[in-house]
């Protein structure tokens, strides 16, 4: 798992606080409890070290409530989670508890101050769809690489940052937050401008790539496939569009950004032989489509 530098969780709030001072992203959670240094987030308890903050996820089937305890017996010095402390069961005497609405977008929000933001600096292209994600993340990276550009990349099957390549674990999905924004904040360091960042439907509805300013979103096709997890295409449609939802130019506050990323129109590209084109371009049509784009042939 990434680890950034030790940092007072006062601090980390209060820098993802002038990030959002403002604006209608999400703010962070009331803390005027002990302070504590936080190495790293994580979610799972084969993570937890000394100084970790562990997140209790709630997801479909899944609830990270009941491992609270193991965490803190691993070394975790901060807690966050959902449930009241009397629902927990859990000595808490020694270890602050922070309870929030949702602890998925808080992690996202808190993994993303920790590494200082860092698709702030990056030109953010995000591409999602039911097939061919993998696929067409990897032509836009080889594409952006030929041309001169400095891009990396995390997909399914890989982060690819400047000589760098890793394999992510599972190979299934797009990983959880603090792994998303350790690794852009090293394509930071290594020197990169631009990410192209494979974004299932599974991490757009469990709030992994909350916390990412998307420039440019590309949308593959929708098919009827994942209603196992999301219910019904419904559910699944929204959740792909959570991606376009969220490149309104306005969201995010102009100061401190890349040149590239200030000079980048946002941009939605949409596959127009997909019966989901229209459904998607009525949600991307003001500013991010162009009349030629609407018009012209898929």
């Amino acid at each position: 798992m990434e680890v950034g530098n030790p940092i007072g969780i006062k601090a980390l709030l209060k820098r993802w606080e002038r990030m959002v001072s403002e604006t209608a992203l999400p703010q962070p959670p009331y803390y005027d409890g002990h302070d504590v240094e936080v190495t790293d987030i994580v979610e799972h308890t084969d993570y937890v070290k000394y100084g970790s903050c562990f997140v209790a996820r709630v997801r479909t089937g899944t609830d990270g409530h009941p491992y609270i305890g193991k965490a803190i017996h691993a070394g975790a010095s901060l807690i966050i989670g959902q449930h009241s402390r009397e629902e927990l069961g859990v000595d808490l005497e020694k270890v602050p508890y922070i309870q929030v609405e949702d602890s998925a977008i808080t992690e996202a929000w808190l993994a993303a101050a920790m590494y200082e933001f860092p698709s702030r600096n990056l030109v953010m292209i995000g591409v999602t769809g039911t097939d061919g994600k993998t696929t067409t993340t990897n032509l836009i990276y080889e594409i952006l690489k030929s041309s001169g550009i400095k891009a990396g990349m995390l997909s399914t099957i890989k982060a690819s940052v400047g000589n760098y390549d890793a394999p992510l674990a599972l190979h299934v999905t797009t990983p959880e937050a603090p792994v998303i924004q350790g690794y852009l904040k090293r394509m930071i360091d290594a020197g990169l401008t631009h990410c192209v960042l494979e974004v299932t439907s599974h991490s757009l509805a469990q709030h992994r790539v909350d916390a990412i300013e998307f420039d440019v979103a590309v949308h593959t096709n929708i098919t009827h496939e994942h209603l196992d997890y999301h219910g019904d295409y419904e559910r699944y449609f929204h959740a792909k569009a959570r991606l376009f939802r969220g490149l309104e130019e306005s969201t995010w506050p102009a100061e401190n950004k890349a040149k590239a990323k200030l000079q980048l129109a946002k941009t939605t590209i949409l596959n127009r032989d997909d019966h989901s084109f229209e459904s998607l371009a009525q949600i991307a049509s003001a500013p991010t489509l162009s009349k030629q784009q609407k018009a012209g042939p898929g």
